[in-house]
């Protein structure tokens, strides 16, 4: 017995009424799920920042401990170079 898919009443032929639900929906429910925020909640950590890569508040408000208030760019590219640190089994 063969069927013959372009027979009137088909059930193939009308989609089931679940999916004409669904294709009604909006794909985000919660319209304010989809907007990302501009600043970091506020029970936020320095770990949660990190992990997004955002800057903790107050990093970018002060110059950092290590410079003087009066440095200029050489003086922070000093501080910024890697000093070797010696072998510790190295004997002189």
């Amino acid at each position: 017995m063969t069927t013959d898919w372009n027979a009137p009443g088909n059930p193939l032929d009308q989609p089931p009424e679940a999916d004409a639900m669904e294709q009604q929906r909006s794909v985000v429910e919660d319209v304010q799920q989809d907007h990302m925020p501009d600043s970091p909640p506020l029970d936020a950590n320095v770990a949660d920042l990190a992990e997004q890569h955002a800057a903790v508040p107050g990093d970018q408000e002060r110059p950092p401990a290590s410079l003087p208030t009066n440095a200029n760019a050489a003086d922070a590219l000093e501080q910024r170079q890697l000093v070797p640190v010696d072998d510790e089994d190295h004997r002189r």
